[in-house]
């Protein structure tokens, strides 16, 4: 199983870095790569570019992680493509305007989605879930004092994001086996769609509840919550790790300053 959230094993660059780095960078790539326009949203396209070259990971694997949301881009691109913007128009689609201004928000905003997409996938691919659960409770660890649940917390988030691909697969082999049945997931229109697309929620809904179950009777063996929790490896921060974010910090946020 390959794509968004499955952790490619490594020792580069980006493998080696504590993973609190990683989880810091990634949320500070998102608010700026959401705030920026077009001529910056291309340099920070060299930067995830270059990003992806220090992670020695196959650019058609980090490529794979947009599969499961290019559905989600391309309702995005045509309702902004519709509502965004009345004058410069360039022609009519059902009767509505399609402007200029429309095809470039659009396009931008398209484009911050995609970049946000490949930012957590190099995150998920390059951190060990262990070490995921650990840089998420050492970040937490100060709301100890107001009475969080730090661990209980990075545990529900590594799962979310461990399920991810699993769900996906699971989606395509029930649709693999729906169409070996003799479902045709294209032909109809938008009813028929919708009537075959069901066939796929309720077995997928069992299988959900059927590993969520399992997931819960393994974690629930291995003594889950019995007592104070150590971790294998104690994380440090090196000058390494402090360079990467300062890094990353400075190239994502400079041209944002700048435009």
């Amino acid at each position: 199983m390959e794509g968004f959230g499955v952790y490619v094993p490594g020792k580069s660059f980006i493998h080696g870095r504590d993973p609190r780095v990683k989880i810091l960078a990634s949320i500070f790539l998102s608010i700026v790569i959401m705030r920026a326009g077009l001529s910056v949203l291309v340099l920070h396209s060299l930067l995830m570019a270059g990003l992806v070259i220090l992670s020695r990971l196959a650019v058609l694997r980090v490529i794979s992680s947009l599969k499961p949301f290019l559905s989600f881009f391309a309702v995005i691109f045509v309702l902004h493509c519709l509502v965004w913007g009345e004058s410069d128009t360039v022609h009519a689609v059902s009767g509505e305007l399609l402007s200029t201004e429309g095809l470039i928000r659009a396009l931008t905003v398209t484009w911050r989605f995609a970049l946000m997409v490949i930012a957590a996938a190099l995150f998920t691919m390059t951190t060990k879930p262990s070490e995921l659960i650990a840089g998420i409770g050492r970040l937490l660890r100060p709301a100890r004092a107001v009475g969080v649940p730090v661990q209980d917390v990075a545990m529900m988030m590594a799962l979310a994001l461990r399920f991810m691909p699993i769900f996906l697969d699971e989606w395509q082999r029930v649709r693999t086996a729906q169409m070996a049945r003799g479902v045709d997931f294209r032909k109809g229109g938008l009813p028929g769609k919708v009537r075959t697309i069901g066939t796929l929620a309720l077995p997928l809904l069992i299988n959900s509840f059927r590993t969520a179950e399992e997931t819960a009777t393994a974690i629930e063996g291995r003594g889950y919550g019995a007592g104070e929790f150590t971790h294998l490896r104690e994380f440090k921060l090196t000058a390494a790790d402090c360079g990467a974010l300062a890094a990353i910090c400075i190239a994502a946020g400079l041209p944002l300053i700048a435009s």
